[in-house]
């Protein structure tokens, strides 16, 4: 074999491979193409947030949609009180209207319930909060809408819906110790639902 075709051959065999790269290139792209793309979920109320100001202020989430909180995943109730880090407290029995039970992006930590549209979430660490102070700021700033209350002996802040505001998300917020059961409504909705719901709590964990 002369040098050029030599030359010739080597040639052929380069353009072989440069073909056969671009043909395995091609397949990966097409394969990605193919692949679907993440679903962007859709949106849930906002978990509850338990920083030192929030919990103050006893302020909570500002949205609601179709879920008590961000990334909530149902879970059998039993399951949800044996793994929960946090006393899971129910309504009593005779209150009928519970839906589901949930743990929250925290997991054990964050457990949630569902009465209807009525949705309790639960959070540590307000052992030490100042109650009077915070209360009074929030009531100050919701210009003597919110007022404080008791359930069960429970110290409780009440704040019903603005009613100029269609988005505005009626709460309780009931502390036991350390922790705070909130209880929470859809927006613009009444706060009747909610006063029920947390009437029927229980002292201690009881079935729904």
């Amino acid at each position: 074999m002369n040098s050029s075709e030599s030359r010739r051959e080597g040639q052929t065999a380069l353009r072989g491979l440069w073909f056969g790269a671009a043909a395995a290139s091609a397949l990966i792209v097409a394969a990605n193409a193919l692949t679907p793309a993440p679903s962007a979920g859709r949106a849930v109320r906002t978990g509850a947030d338990t920083s030192a100001a929030t919990r103050r202020m006893g302020d909570g989430p500002g949205r609601s949609f179709d879920q008590p909180c961000d990334g909530a995943e149902e879970t059998p109730l039993d399951v949800v009180r044996r793994l929960a880090t946090i006393p899971v407290t129910t309504a009593t029995p005779d209150h009928s209207q519970f839906t589901a039970a949930y743990f929250c992006s925290g997991g054990p930590a964050t457990p949630a319930l569902a009465y209807g549209a009525v949705y309790l979430t639960y959070e540590t660490g307000w052992v030490h909060v100042d109650l009077d102070k915070g209360w009074a700021e929030r009531i100050r700033r919701e210009n003597g809408r919110p007022y404080v209350t008791t359930f069960h002996g429970d110290p409780a802040l009440v704040d019903p819906a603005d009613p100029a505001d269609a988005q505005a998300i009626p709460e309780i917020l009931v502390v036991r110790g350390d922790y705070l059961i909130r209880v929470q409504g859809e927006p613009g909705a009444a706060i009747q639902p909610l006063l029920d719901v947390a009437n029927h709590l229980g002292r201690t964990p009881s079935l729904a």
